[in-house]
């Protein structure tokens, strides 16, 4: 990840009033704890699933929720926690809180869940080819979000026969732990910062990832690749990416998350994404 605007970091805080607007509402805070790399920040944000769904679905990127630092002796496992904070620095809780036990391979509280796409697993040791599977899902019973920012809605997606190639006016939204601009220095944000008005293209070795010089930094691994229309549409996932002039996002396509969603039930060792 990294900042590619001329003149520097040009990201912007999102304000107190607009948290609770969407798409801003759709945006969380993730508190991580991991098995043996300690607690990180990311950020998940609701894909809109139907009124009949029983579940919030939160999509994030996968590394946020595995152990995958090259000297982490835990590399490949799932965290331990997850929690999810809403957007205002002055919530006390968070809105939802998941663990899981390793050695059970249960959930907690009961029907909740996240599921990382298996392949990014398979192909952990990979830097390059575990990029296109870089996303995972986290499932919160609506009942059990202890929030007003969750007002039943979500961000659209395209299916996949509609997503072109090129798009402008494509946003960044997300929780960067460390934000340098004009001379203040923050290394524990909590804030909604947004950066972008910025085209987004395919990349040139993957139609599976978008590439944009919108400036992210770390903390932001998760957050909505959006364009701002009448119903938010989401286009991708961001992932960061430390190598070359480009941040990157995994393409999500309304097929693939409803692919996602079935995680639960399904073989993780047979799963196929595109």
């Amino acid at each position: 990840e990294g900042i590619h605007s001329p003149g520097g970091d040009m990201r912007w805080a999102v304000s107190e009033d607009m948290l609770l607007k969407p798409p801003y509402n759709y945006i969380v805070r993730l508190y991580v704890r991991k098995n043996c790399c300690g607690a990180e920040q990311g950020t998940a944000y609701l894909v809109h699933s139907g009124s009949d769904s029983a579940f919030c679905f939160y999509v994030t990127a996968a590394h946020v929720l595995v152990c995958c630092k090259a000297t982490c002796s835990g590399k490949g496992t799932l965290c331990k926690e997850v929690q999810l904070w809403a957007g205002k620095r002055s919530e006390a809780t968070p809105i939802a809180t998941v663990t899981y036990d390793e050695t059970s391979e249960r959930f907690t509280p009961d029907g909740t869940w996240y599921k990382v796409n298996p392949l990014y697993l398979n192909n952990i040791g990979d830097k390059l080819q575990r990029l296109q599977y870089d996303y995972a899902v986290i499932a919160v019973l609506k009942d059990d979000l202890k929030t007003k920012f969750y007002k039943g809605g979500g961000f659209q997606l395209y299916k996949r026969s509609e997503i072109a190639s090129v798009y402008s006016n494509c946003y960044v939204a997300g929780f960067p732990t460390i934000v340098v601009k004009r001379g203040v220095n923050a290394t524990d944000n909590k804030d909604l910062f947004e950066h972008g008005d910025k085209e987004i293209t395919l990349g040139h070795q993957s139609a599976s990832i978008w590439e944009y010089t919108i400036d992210t930094t770390g903390g932001q691994s998760g957050a909505p690749v959006f364009q701002r229309t009448a119903a938010t549409t989401s286009l991708g996932i961001h992932v960061g990416f430390k190598d070359g002039p480009c941040n990157k996002a995994v393409v999500l396509s309304l097929e693939k998350f409803e692919e996602m969603i079935q995680w639960r039930h399904i073989d993780p060792q047979t799963t196929e994404m595109d």
